[in-house]
Formats: structure tokens, C-alpha cells, sequence
């Protein structure tokens, strides 16, 4: 019910709305306003403090207030007996005095109090939105098309947002006085603040604070708990989460079982840095800095000298299941708080304050109505349709064409037909679409068709990079470095895309064996798939395995690449190509010197299986490997180890069937 008579600006004590709705949507006020250069649109944000909030509520506006919400008059009568029936006693040099009653205020720590106040508080949005109404106070726009955001509450915490100039300062101030009047708060001008845009005035800014009684020229540096951002966040403002955890881990000091080191590491170490990171990505020092606090009190230290870690920390972030001891990795937690903001956004999709707009409205693709086809010449972004089309020449996209906006979770069905490959590529694209309605809707140039072209290519690419090669550091850039010894990745040019990127098959008389493997650093799960095809396409058999007490992929990899020319060597005679999409695996099995890796075994064991018969090895790209890929995933995820003669699981012979057209 408090959702449905609340105001939508109020994100206290409402189910389904968070205290992170009301920072993001001011942290982006406020960047807005320090980033508009023109005088005449110059906004403020004011903060404003009510001195004792909860004390000065006036019954009577309360009363009233409830019974224009529509409650019932025995209810109201109900809920004013519980709130005037108070009385106090105050002790004295030791002694009560004689009790007596309020006449105002409400009773801190009621647990109908602050629900009770969300009402008192929705009279000043009713006489903010009458100003609106009357063009009298300018609602804040980060972009054109943007929601007016003209106030933010939560509980008694108000920020408002208007016009840097006189006029609008004075409305606003009458505001105040009105609804200061009728529920007996008080604003505090000594604890009030103010924020101005560089663009604005000196004579504006003295005229604004002088009306609205504003002493304090400086901006509060928090905001509901959060650091005020100004620009890139930067390792000083994340301090008080170091100097907490630091306090803590002094109050806990040295004599701790290991055990009892565990509870305190998981319930309070790590739990303090979630309120922020549910906001903010933290610098990478930050994460580091933290993960050496908390590692150098779980290993401990003997008179001002730290103890011997005996296991690297990475190997202490694997789950229990997989010998870690499941402690959280900073990096990736800060991520998933991150992303779990865009998984309100997709199963909330008609939050319209938070986000300003429905799903529908995410993409320049589709139109904001519901529609049976994609509108080109009206509503749908011509740009964003022919870079999906351009894409489409050298991607295997669902067609532009077949993109139909029905309803809020078109984009979700549009994904989910998509594999695993394929959904990379539209998020990106979507992304890229997204990017360039944005250069175009700020009023500045959209770049070129073949400037997105190049660089959707060039960063999928390194992303497929990444996973191929998870071991890498990748926080230092974006681009996989080359492996010494690789192969150059092959030209576009004059080449067809799909003779370059599917699967082709062997020559007549000869068998080709795909093989890949699977591993999850999550749970140290692990499979392998392999399957054996002739020259027309035909499948000799599939297999796919699940693998225990595997250390990395890549031994995942080579373990695929055993098994599979074991069973092509009893299920065929002919000579085999062996195909895998890890480069590192490929050039240990080609080498010709003594291996002294720690998979040396495993690779001596391919190599002695290579040798009974006519066999070469390949790198292919993980594009010309997506049957076995699939195969792998269902070994490691199904926990399954099963081989398949002529055929294969779910949808494997389909797409068999379509690589081998395509090829």
C-alpha cells in the first residue's frame, strides 16, 4: 500500500526501493550540473537539514493528512490514540519528575513512526509539484529527454534541485515557510548546503544564498552514507573503509583461533565495503589494499613480525568445495553489487523514476510503442539499423528485421535465442548502438560506420581473448598480449566470412576431431568434448566427459585431446586432423624439445597417441570449435561422461548439420 500513496521521490521505508536509487539519480544531478557550461541553464542542489524532525511533527497535520490519503476516520482515530497517549518523565539530579504529555513530535524508535513521517514528508513533495505545475521552480534534466528531477527524499533527508537564480530561490523558499508552517518543522540554515555549477554567476550564487539563508558555501562531502563524487573516484575518498577495517582488526587483535579468524573475515571484514560498492567501482589499490588487510590477519603475525603464508590467497578465494576457503574476491564482488543495478533495470522494468524509461526505450533499435516490426523512417534510429546490418555481414546476428518490440521482455527473449557466442555479440552491438545515440542525442558528431565497425571487431575479439586465456592479468588493459610463438591472427580482408570463421571439413578420406575443454574457477569443475566427423559432414561419434580434480584449463584442454584420439583411434581407421581452439595446448603438443611442465605427462601421452597413425594438430578459433565447446560445457555442468556413435545430445547433430552447410 506505501507504494501505491507515497510519493516516488521517497525511498525510505517503501518495499522495493533502495537507498542506492536515490545516490545514483543525485550523483547524476550533480554531474550534470558541474558539466553544463551555459549561464542561463545553470542549476543548484540544496540540501536542506530540519532541525529535530521527528519531535516537531504537528498532530494535526498528521491527522488531516492521513484522511486526505483516504484512510478510514476509526483508523486515523486508531493511530492519533497511539501517538498522543505519550508522556515523559524527566530525570532530574537523580529524580523523575512528574510525568507529562507532548502537544507535537513523534516517539523515536515506534516502529510506525517512520512510516507515519513518509506522510508528514509527502506535503512538501504535494507543494514542490505545485510549483512545477505552475512553471515556477525548473525540474533538473540530465539530457533532453530525461524525467525532471526536482527533489529527492528519504525520510527527513531532502535534496532539492532548481535554477540557480534569485526568482527561483524565493519560490522555493516560500515553499519551505508553507510547509514549515503547516507541520511545524524547521528548516536549520547554519546546517544547510549548496552546490553550484562552474557556469554559474557570482552575483546568482550570492543572491540564491542570500534568500535561502545558506551560511555554508561548501557542499556536504556525503550523501545518504556515500562520498560525493567530483569526477573520477578517487583512493582518498574510500579511506573510512580502510580506517574501519583497521579499527576493527586492532579491536579483535591476535589471540583468535583460526576458526574464529574465519567468522570475523567473512560476517565483518568483508561486509564492510558493500554499502559503497553497491554504487561505486572502487580503484583497483583499494581492492588490494583490502585484501592484504584482511589476508595478513588470517595468517596472523608473532610479535610485530607477520607469519608465513602458507597458501597463495587466490588458491584461499576457491570455494570449499574446491579447497579454498571461500573468501570473496573484491574484484568480482565489487563487479556482481555493480551488475545487480542492471538486473533491477531488467526485471524492473517499469521503475520509470529510477531509470527514466522502460526497457523498451533502451535501445535506438525499436520503437517505444509496441510494434510488429522495426519502424525505420519513424521512431527506429537509422543509423543504429544499418550498423546492425553492416555487422550482420561478418557476425552471425539475428536479423534486424526479425527484432520485434513485444512488450518488456523483448530484449531478454531476444537474447536468449541467441548461443553463447552470439549473445556476446548483440550485447556489444546493442552497446555500441547505444553509444552512438548518445554522441548524437549530447549534439556531438556520431562516428563513422566503419570507425564502429573496427572497433566492435577489435574488442570482441579481445574478450574472446580473455576467455580463452583466463589466466592473464587483464585488469592492466583490455588487449591479450600475443603468446610468444602464436599464430597472427588471419586477415579479413578478401576473405570470406564464413569459410574464415565456421568449421570446415576434413579433406575426402581423412577424419577431423574437434576437442575442447571446460573449466569453472568458481568450483574447480571441469569437462572435456570431442567429436569425429568425415569429409561430408557425418558424425562418427561425440563424447563428452566430466573431469575430477582438474588444476586449469588448460589441462582440461589436453586431457580433451587424449581421450579424443583414444576414441577416434577405435572408432575410425582413417587419418585424423585434430582441431582445438587453445593455442598454448597446440604448440606443447607440436614441440620438439623435453617438456618439463607440470602437464608433460598428459602431452607425452597425446604425442604417443599421434604417433600410431597418420595424425597432424590445428588452432582453430573458438567460432570453428563451437560443437565440441557445447560438448565440453555438458560434461563439466551435467556431471556426465557419455559417448554418442552417429549422433550426440540435445542439439548437437543440428548444429552439425548447419556448420556443414555454412561450410
Amino acid at each position: 500500500m506505501l507504494d501505491e500513496l507515497v510519493s516516488p521521490v521517497q525511498s525510505a521505508f517503501v518495499s522495493g526501493r533502495l537507498i542506492s536509487d536515490n545516490a545514483l539519480i543525485a550523483f547524476e544531478c550533480f554531474h550534470a550540473i558541474k558539466q553544463e557550461k551555459d549561464p542561463e541553464r545553470s542549476f543548484c542542489a540544496y540540501k536542506l537539514d530540519l532541525s529535530k524532525a521527528y519531535d516537531r511533527v504537528d498532530w494535526v497535520f498528521l491527522e488531516r493528512m492521513m484522511q486526505q490519503l483516504g484512510f478510514s476516520h476509526r483508523w486515523v482515530s486508531w493511530i492519533m490514540e497511539c501517538v498522543t497517549s505519550v508522556r515523559y518523565n524527566v530525570k532530574i539530579n537523580g529524580a523523575l519528575s512528574d510525568s507529562f504529555a507532548p502537544s507535537y513530535g513523534l516517539r523515536q524508535g515506534d516502529p510506525i513512526s517512520p512510516f507515519l513521517f513518509l506522510f508528514v514528508v509527502d506535503g512538501l513533495d504535494a507543494l514542490l509539484k505545485q510549483e512545477i505545475e505552475a512553471t515556477r521552480i525548473s525540474p533538473l534534466r540530465v539530457c533532453p529527454q530525461a524525467l525532471g528531477i526536482s527533489h529527492l527524499l528519504f525520510a527527513d533527508d531532502t535534496l532539492l534541485f532548481f535554477r540557480a537564480n534569485a526568482v527561483e530561490a524565493a519560490h522555493v523558499r516560500a515553499v519551505l515557510e508553507r510547509y514549515a508552517a503547516a507541520t511545524g518543522q524547521i528548516v536549520n540554515p547554519n546546517e544547510c548546503s549548496i552546490m553550484f555549477g562552474p557556469s554559474c554567476s557570482e552575483v546568482n550564487k550570492q543572491e540564491v544564498m542570500h534568500t535561502l539563508e545558506v551560511v555554508n558555501a561548501s557542499f556536504e562531502e556525503k550523501y545518504l552514507g556515500f562520498p560525493t563524487p567530483n569526477g573520477r573516484l578517487s583512493k582518498g575518498k574510500l579511506k573510512s573503509v580502510q580506517q574501519q577495517l583497521t579499527k576493527r582488526i586492532i579491536q579483535w587483535g591476535e589471540l583468535m583461533s583460526q576458526a574464529g579468524r574465519e567468522v570475523l573475515i567473512k560476517a565483518v571484514a568483508q561486509a564492510l565495503p558493500t554499502f559503497l560498492m553497491s554504487i561505486f567501482k572502487f580503484p583497483r589499490s583499494t581492492w588490494d589494499d583490502l585484501a592484504r588487510m584482511i589476508r595478513s590477519y588470517w595468517w596472523g603475525a608473532y610479535r610485530g613480525k607477520r607469519k608465513t603464508h602458507w597458501k597463495a590467497w587466490d588458491h584461499l578465494l576457491r570455494p570449499k568445495a574446491a579447497g579454498g576457503m571461500g573468501f570473496k574476491d573484491f574484484r568480482m564482488f565489487n563487479q556482481a553489487l555493480l551488475a545487480r543495478k542492471a538486473w533491477r533495470l531488467l526485471v524492473n522494468p517499469e521503475n520509470r523514476f529510477v531509470f527514466g524509461g522502460t526497457l523498451g526505450s533502451l535501445t535506438p533499435l525499436v520503437a517505444l510503442q509496441y510494434r510488429n516490426k522495426v519502424d525505420v523512417d519513424c521512431e527506429g534510429c537509422p543509423r543504429a539499423v544499418d550498423l546492425w546490418q553492416a555487422m550482420a555481414q561478418v557476425w552471425r546476428i539475428p536479423d534486424v528485421k526479425s527484432i520485434r518490440n513485444t512488450g518488456p521482455e523483448w530484449f531478454l527473449n531476444l537474447i536468449a535465442e541467441c548461443d553463447e557466442g552470439d549473445r556476446l555479440r548483440v550485447l556489444m552491438l546493442m552497446w555500441r548502438c547505444w553509444h552512438v545515440r548518445n554522441e548524437i542525442k549530447h549534439d556531438k558528431a556520431p562516428p563513422p560506420m566503419e570507425v564502429s565497425q573496427r572497433f566492435l571487431q577489435s574488442y570482441v575479439t579481445s574478450l574472446l581473448g580473455i576467455q580463452q586465456y583466463p589466466v592473464g592479468d587483464w585488469d592492466k588493459g583490455k588487449m591479450v598480449t600475443q603468446l610468444e610463438g602464436a599464430e597472427q591472427p588471419i586477415s579479413h580482408v578478401g576473405v570470406s566470412w564464413k569459410s574464415q570463421r565456421k568449421w570446415s571439413p576434413p579433406p575426402e578420406g581423412w577424419a577431423k576431431l574437434n576437442v575442447d575443454g571446460s573449466f569453472s574457477h568458481e568450483d574447480g569443475s571441469a569437462g572435456d568434448g570431442m567429436i569425429l566427423r568425415g569429409h561430408d559432414g557425418a558424425i562418427i561419434f561425440s563424447a563428452c566427459r566430466s573431469l575430477r580434480s582438474c588444476p586449469d584449463p588448460l589441462h582440461a584442454e589436453l586431457a580433451g585431446c587424449t581421450e579424443g584420439l583414444g576414441l577416434a583411434l577405435q572408432w575410425t581407421e582413417l587419418p585424423i586432423i585434430l582441431e582445438c581452439d587453445s593455442m598454448q595446448a597446440v604448440q606443447m603438443i607440436k614441440a620438439k624439445g623435453p617438456d618439463r611442465s607440470q602437464h608433460a605427462m598428459v602431452v607425452s601421452e597425446v604425442k604417443s597417441l599421434m604417433g600410431t597413425r597418420e595424425c597432424c594438430v590445428t588452432h582453430i578459433s573458438r567460432e570453428q570449435n563451437n560443437v565440441s565447446h557445447v560438448l565440453a560445457n555438458f560434461g563439466r555442468t551435467e556431471n556426465r561422461t557419455v559417448v554418442w556413435l552417429r549422433s550426440g545430445p540435445a542439439n548437437v547433430p543440428s548444429l552439425c548439420r548447419d556448420e556443414f552447410v555454412c561450410s
